[in-house]
């Protein structure tokens, strides 16, 4: 079994792997979770920018993202 590694996020190094994970589990989700449009790093990058997240963790497994969890402000 592979090692999972939960992690706080680091944007710049994760954000195209993020979008990578979101693009491949799109058909995973009614009614798509892109809406048609794949995600990119930059897209990723900038919904970090606009969101007001307290807290966000990534798990890795063997280099992928295969996890994402984020928390809001209240």
């Amino acid at each position: 079994m592979p090692d999972v590694i939960i992690r706080p996020l680091d944007l710049d190094r994760d954000a195209q792997r993020i979008a990578e994970m979101w693009s491949a589990s799109d058909l995973q989700w009614p009614a798509t979770w892109t809406r048609g449009v794949p995600f990119t790093a930059e897209i990723i990058r900038e919904q970090h920018r606009e969101q007001q997240l307290a807290a966000v963790f990534v798990a890795e497994v063997d280099g992928l993202i295969a996890g994402y969890c984020s928390f809001m402000e209240g």
